[in-house]
């Protein structure tokens, strides 16, 4: 008798915990506007949301400027964790920060006029180095136009 109720237990335990996972994850928001921001993950399912709980604390300019443009459902848009917005404040270095400044401030040389320059530029190479490519590139034309030569003579 004590082994059925054990068993009857297990049972009622197994059918609750697939009950419990049978609950659909959140939906993929249908406009791409706002899936963008949102991680989406793959289950077996098809693609999720992950179920982010909380809001952002907005700053007080900003929280205004939200609440005068669109109401308190665009601020509890911009803060909620389930359309992405940070939980934490997010710190970068001074190093990233100087990195990002220098490659955003970074000045771009001439504009090459030949399209054997751009060449060079498009892959980030001196023109030295592509100069040497050109050079190699038309060596090996002419080996090859040389052995079709003589091969077409015999």
């Amino acid at each position: 008798m004590a082994k059925a109720v054990l068993i009857g237990v297990g049972l009622a335990l197994a059918a609750a915990a697939g009950a419990a996972a049978a609950t659909p994850p959140p939906p993929v928001p249908p406009n791409p506007a706002i899936d963008q921001y949102v991680e989406t993950v793959p289950t077996s399912r098809g693609p999720a949301v992950p179920s982010g709980k909380g809001h952002a604390r907005l700053s007080p300019r900003l929280t205004r400027r939200l609440q005068s443009s669109g109401g308190q459902l665009l601020v509890n848009a911009a803060s909620s964790a389930a359309y992405g917005a940070p939980q934490k404040r997010l710190h970068a270095s001074k190093h990233v920060v100087a990195e990002t400044r220098r490659a955003t401030t970074k000045t771009s040389p001439a504009i090459s006029a030949s399209a054997l320059g751009a060449a060079g530029d498009a892959v980030g190479a001196g023109h030295g180095v592509v100069l040497w490519l050109a050079l190699a590139l038309l060596a090996i034309t002419a080996v090859g136009a040389g052995a079709a030569v003589l091969r077409a003579r015999r």
